[in-house]
């Protein structure tokens, strides 16, 4: 995913960012600063990381305004680089729900459930749910 389209995504989120560098870094998956590559995107939440900073081979990285003159890479300057890059992770790793009602699911027979509907292990719904 582009770099630009994650910035999209996290403005959209509510994320107020400014992106730095190259809009066009193309970032599969997030890492540390120290086992990030060019395809990874990691994140910077304290100044003593600095030097982890600079020798770092991530793609791009999400820090603060404060720590940006440091950074040789493309970035995203946030607030909370920490709640940012959770965010990232989350776009990069979607959780994806199979559909279906679970065999251990009990659901009562009055429940009207869409078929795209996904109930999960243990779950109970009651009666008269839609």
């Amino acid at each position: 995913m582009l770099l630009s389209d994650i910035a999209d995504l996290l403005t959209s989120k509510g994320v107020v960012l400014e992106l730095i560098g190259s809009h066009s870094s193309d970032i599969v998956q997030v890492a540390s600063l120290n086992s990030a590559t060019a395809q990874n995107i990691s994140f910077l939440n304290d100044s003593k990381y600095l030097p982890a900073l600079t020798c770092s081979q991530a793609g791009a990285v999400i820090l603060t305004a404060d720590d940006s003159p440091a950074c040789p890479v493309p970035h995203l300057i946030v607030n909370n680089p920490y709640y940012v890059y959770a965010l990232v992770a989350q776009i990069l790793n979607p959780v994806v729900l199979k559909e279906g009602v679970h065999t251990s699911a009990v659901v009562d027979e009055t429940v009207c459930l869409l078929s795209s509907v996904s109930v999960g292990a243990n779950a109970v719904i009651e009666q008269n749910v839609v």
